[in-house]
């Protein structure tokens, strides 16, 4: 059942709610710290409706109050700190208590579950993306942060997962089929040849294909393909199996690493013919592959971008993350324009000049971004010119109507390729 406490009714008119809690001299150090930024800009603002909606309004015992284990959550993923250590903030730590407006003892104590079951909760319902929208349009508005020049890049984010190879993949996904099999069809998994249990659930077989040579290595993924195989085709016709999550990780894994020949013969693909969008091991089955950056995930990043304060007197200006969207590390960057722009655009936060790397210029990027009222600013593809056109003079269209000595040229030639900046 829900439990959203209204903090306004918990005292009297006029008393403040930390009254009873903390002294007035430790409340001014705190409102100096990023505990007063969060009470007042970012608790206030967060999106309870996405939590509470899981939760009936008149059956079942109370829940934890809501905005106090939602902010729990968003601090854990601030400080990047452990369950526990999470818990004993939450527990002790008064800076956290004045950033939640939580004085109540038992509020401040939760389980190790309820962290998990609302963290998974707001996982699950995609409410990451509007709690960033929600505050940044917030401190945006309140804070009065210029959007109108903001710049662009990615980075690469490392999954929290062990990097295996090709044969340790496939003898996963069918290691976790065999024991959902078990645990869901037991009859069939009785009359299952008895050769798969002792390769993949016998303590004895799991070193069959956990410690294999470099030598060994194609001969036991040809043996795990055709296991694989096998697997796939015995329950084609069984819907109930079909249906099981780990059914479709092995037809994933064999359209990624295997082939069936003319004559139906199993096949394995080679190493460069595995696609960067693969599954890079099941324990993250949404990571993916970049040659240059390894396993995990992209994280594009949009933010202002203002300039320095020019002398003393002048007050520092406040830079904000735009737009964060989180993609596998196979991703392009020059897909990604568009959609930010996109996504600043309908919460009114669009740049008027946007900065970004190389890769993300491109021709078409450049003009969809000029359509939209914005101007793309990104190095022209490929090495430097050793030409140095400083001194130049040209007009709209980039063609050259004076040198640098001020005499028009004799003759011009054009080319196919468009140039969006020169310089």
């Amino acid at each position: 059942m829900q439990n959203i406490k209204n903090r306004n009714q918990l005292t009297f008119d006029g008393m403040p709610s930390w009254k009873g809690s903390l002294s007035e001299r430790k409340v001014k150090r705190l409102e100096k710290t990023w505990a007063g930024v969060f009470q007042k800009h970012i608790l206030p603002n967060l999106p309870i409706e996405w939590l509470s909606q899981n939760y009936s309004t008149t059956m079942g015992r109370p829940s934890k109050e809501l905005y106090n284990v939602m902010g729990a959550v968003i601090l854990q993923q601030f400080f990047d700190l452990t369950d526990q250590s999470t818990l004993d903030e939450l527990a002790f730590n008064q800076q956290w208590h004045y950033a939640l407006n939580n004085y109540d003892v038992d509020d401040q104590v939760i389980s190790e579950r309820t962290l998990w079951n609302v963290r998974n909760l707001l996982i699950r319902t995609e409410a990451g993306r509007n709690i960033f929208n929600t505050i940044v349009d917030h401190l945006i508005e309140h804070f009065d942060v210029d959007t109108s020049r903001q710049r662009m890049d990615s980075v690469h984010v490392n999954s929290n997962m062990a990097k295996i190879g090709r044969v340790r993949i496939l003898s996963r996904v069918i290691t976790r089929f065999l024991k959902n099999l078990k645990r869901h069809h037991r009859k069939l998994y009785d009359d299952l040849d008895e050769r798969f249990r002792d390769r993949y659930l016998d303590e004895k077989g799991q070193g069959y294909f956990g410690e294999v040579k470099p030598t060994e290595t194609r001969i036991r993924l040809q043996e795990l393909a055709e296991d694989l195989y096998e697997l796939i085709t015995l329950y084609s016709d069984n819907e109930a199996v079909i249906g099981l999550y780990s059914y479709g990780l092995m037809e994933r894994v064999f359209g990624e690493h295997c082939q069936l020949d003319s004559d139906k013969q199993v096949r394995v693909v080679g190493n460069k013919d595995v696609p960067s969008d693969s599954l890079q091991n099941p324990s993250d089955v949404d990571a993916s592959y970049d040659g240059h950056k390894g396993q995990g995930y992209q994280i594009q990043v949009m933010e202002t971008h203002t300039e320095k304060a020019k002398t003393k007197d002048d007050a520092p200006r406040l830079d904000l993350f735009t737009h964060v969207s989180v993609e596998p590390a196979h991703k392009h960057d020059p897909k990604a324009v568009e959609p930010a722009l996109e996504d600043v655009s309908e919460r009114g936060n669009r740049p008027q000049e946007l900065a970004a790397d190389t890769l993300y210029g491109s021709q078409d990027n450049v003009e969809s971004a000029r359509s939209g009222g914005t101007e793309l600013i990104a190095p022209v593809y490929g090495k430097k010119s050793s030409d140095d056109f400083q001194g130049f003079e040209f007009n709209a269209e980039y063609d050259i109507i004076n040198c640098p000595a001020g005499k028009a040229p004799s003759r011009l030639n054009h080319y196919a390729l468009k140039v969006h900046r020169l310089w």
